[in-house]
């Protein structure tokens, strides 16, 4: 089953070479020097927007709130149901069997390369911006009936950036279309508020969780692994399908 579905030979080309000309030109130290500047610069420009403004703190803040991700992961959830519910019988199945490979794969990509690669064994340590940047706005002084991650120690790469953008990717992937490009849209939108009150650098999405992003979703959607562990989910789905339908 596994040979039955081809190699996208020019896909893995092109990604890795894309995602090795980034993070070259992030190690390089002649081009280096303009990232660092970017960062900074892209920083300041997100944080000075909250300066004077404490409904635009309180809109950021609540959005960085822990509840958020909850309340996102139940919006994923929505895009996904939506995408099942517009299908007819025959690909029902299928397409709930896509949902439940997505949510699988980002949980391994989450735990594998974020948590037990990056954070367990690189163990990278770098300051976020609202450490170093000295002009940074804590919105955690102003708001203290929140809590609010704008700080941290190991800010590469974004978790939280990673998994939306791996959602907006699979989903996009799968239901393609207007439905597609708003899943891409709100996976933009859960990567600005860590970006905003200074939790990661514009580099950590950037150079960190969009090439892990990138490399992840290449080496399943562009290779055989995604059409045989859907097979295989489609099967059980099916089987499941028929139990139930026996024993009522």
């Amino acid at each position: 089953m596994f040979s039955e579905t081809r190699w996208d030979i020019k896909r893995l080309l092109f990604w890795h070479t894309l995602v090795a000309l980034l993070i070259g030109s992030f190690l390089w130290p002649l081009t280096a020097v303009f990232w660092e500047k970017i960062d900074v610069l892209f920083f300041q420009v997100l944080n000075n927007s909250l300066k004077g403004n404490p409904y635009w703190q309180i809109f950021w803040a609540c959005l960085n709130h822990p509840m958020m991700d909850w309340i996102a992961d139940g919006i994923m959830l929505l895009f996904f149901t939506a995408y099942v519910c517009r299908s007819g019988a025959t690909s029902r199945q299928r397409k709930v069997a896509e949902s439940i490979f997505t949510a699988l794969f980002i949980a391994a990509v989450i735990f594998f390369i974020i948590t037990l690669f990056f954070r367990q064994y690189l163990r990278i340590r770098r300051m976020s911006p609202s450490l170093v940047v000295e002009s940074s706005i804590r919105i955690s002084k102003h708001i203290d009936w929140l809590s609010i991650k704008d700080s941290c120690n190991r800010s590469f790469p974004g978790d939280h950036a990673t998994t939306v953008l791996l959602f907006g990717a699979c989903f996009y992937h799968f239901a393609k279309g207007k439905l597609g490009l708003l899943a891409i849209a709100f996976a933009i939108l859960l990567t600005l508020p860590r970006l905003i009150l200074g939790a990661h650098w514009l580099t950590d999405v950037m150079m960190g969780s969009l090439p892990v992003t990138i490399l992840s979703f290449t080496w399943v959607f562009h290779t055989p692994v995604k059409e045989w562990t859907l097979t295989h989910l489609t099967t059980l789905i099916s089987r499941f399908s028929r139990q139930k339908v026996s024993s009522n």
